[in-house]
């Protein structure tokens, strides 16, 4: 609230893009497995309360995914692997996803606004609710030598993690102005 002249004025909260890697789309669609997450590492280049994210994501035409999850996770650089906690998560009903191989970019509000901070490693892994292999794509790049600088493509989860150096998700980070 800001007071002005003593009357109370809500300001509107401006959000701007952050951190992101999305202008190379010209590659590959890759689905999380059976209860594994699929997603991108990235290094912050700012600090920012984080609210939302983009992820470029489309479905299968017979599959349906369910309700697709983002969870953001801090993690270590690549090519280590991200650790538990969730440190932040939101929803989207992956059943309304296009079909179109090219995929669409979805906006996933993010809960709580995690404080991001410079420097440091995170990780958007996308789930999705049911098992059906190939029901949910996630939009990459993997053409050398467009890669993001900061980040690889990660899959899996629990104990067991992967990395592939030659691909990376197109994402998007939104916070504070």
């Amino acid at each position: 609230m800001i007071s002005i002249s003593g009357s109370n004025v809500c300001a509107p909260l401006v959000l701007e893009l952050k951190d992101y890697f999305n202008d190379n789309d010209d590659s590959v669609n890759l689905f999380p497995r059976n209860n594994r997450y699929a997603g991108e590492i990235f290094q912050a280049t700012k600090s920012y309360p984080l609210y939302y994210v983009n992820m470029k994501m489309c479905r299968d035409a017979v599959l349906p995914p369910g309700i697709v999850t983002v969870h953001l996770f801090e993690s270590n650089a690549p090519p280590d692997k991200p650790f538990f906690p969730v440190l932040a998560a939101g929803t989207t009903d992956g059943d309304t996803l296009t079909t179109n191989e090219l995929c669409e970019w979805r906006k996933v509000n993010l809960t709580p606004h995690y404080q991001i901070v410079e420097g440091n490693y995170y990780y958007l892994g996308v789930l999705q609710s049911t098992l059906e292999y190939g029901a949910l794509k996630i939009r990459c790049e993997g053409e050398a030598p467009e890669h993001y600088p900061n980040g690889m493509f990660c899959y899996g989860g629990f104990a067991t993690w992967y990395t592939n150096e030659t691909v990376d998700a197109l994402f998007e980070t939104w916070g504070v102005k």
